[in-house]
């Protein structure tokens, strides 16, 4: 399938690989490292790619995207699932190490996403040390303040790792009846749309498993990945494996994303 926001869906697939991966031309680059071009060129890459790939609530229609989430347990009036996942990299020197330090003591940043029913990632913030709790990375996102505003009609499905809010909805944290029951359970069933997509994306891009560079690098790059699952995700590219849930709290940990969390919540300076 071509992708139909774009005239020329194959060249800007090379070109943003290219510019994501290779240094500008006549810069000498070393072999063993294809990571050795400058900041500013890696993020002019993103920024000219990033909002014709990822857009909230997406490409689709409003209730388009409500319906199809609706169709998977009878949830309505959901615009996207959102979760936040670690990506692990190399410890930064200098005073801010620490604010990279995440609940397992290892150095990453802490991503948000947000994606749709068809498993497009519709809004990413890449540029949170690990330290850094899910609630606050939400509440300081342009996505949040937009719902706020009421800019959009509809909420997103979190987990109990972010506040219940009226466009924000968490699971109960303890059902007491069987309608709460239900509600978690239709809730959970919808909002595990974004831990398959954090599946896909580890699947897709090993490299998500640890960063050895600069958590600025590891940001753009991050976003880079997340444009080019959409890309493949519209052109239906199979994958190396099947899609399932998120293992782990940083991309590519031994747990379930879900299970780590037993719908509890994190740990995290707010």
């Amino acid at each position: 399938m071509a992708c139909p926001f774009i005239d020329n869906p194959v060249n800007e697939e090379a070109r943003i690989i290219r510019r994501a991966f290779l240094p500008p031309p006549g810069l000498f680059q070393d072999r063993t490292n294809p990571l050795t071009h400058t900041d500013a060129y890696l993020w002019e890459s993103s920024l000219t790619s990033i909002n014709i790939y990822i857009t909230f609530p997406g490409h689709h229609d409003p209730q388009r995207i409500k319906e199809a989430f609706y169709a998977i347990a009878g949830f309505p009036n959901v615009l996207g699932c959102i979760d936040c996942s670690h990506v692990r990299i190399v410890a930064p020197s200098g005073p801010v190490e620490r604010d990279y330090v995440d609940r397992r003591n290892d150095h990453s940043l802490n991503v948000q996403m947000i994606c749709d029913a068809n498993y497009l990632i519709t809004n990413i913030e890449a540029k949170w040390p690990g330290g850094v709790h899910d609630a606050r990375i939400f509440r300081a996102s342009s996505v949040a303040q937009r719902l706020a505003q009421r800019e959009f009609e509809g909420i997103l499905l979190g987990d109990r790792g972010y506040p219940c809010l009226p466009y924000l909805l968490t699971p109960y944290s303890d059902p007491g009846t069987e309608a709460e029951e239900a509600f978690n359970g239709a809730l959970n069933s919808t909002r595990a749309r974004i831990e398959m997509v954090f599946g896909q994306l580890k699947s897709r891009f090993q490299c998500l498993k640890y960063w050895r560079v600069a958590p600025e690098r590891a940001c753009d790059i991050t976003v880079a990945c997340a444009i080019l699952h959409n890309i493949a995700t519209i052109r239906s590219h199979p994958q190396k494996e099947a899609p399932g849930r998120h293992t782990g709290g940083e991309m590519g940990g031994p747990q379930s994303h879900a299970r780590r969390h037993g719908w509890e919540g994190r740990e995290g300076p707010l």
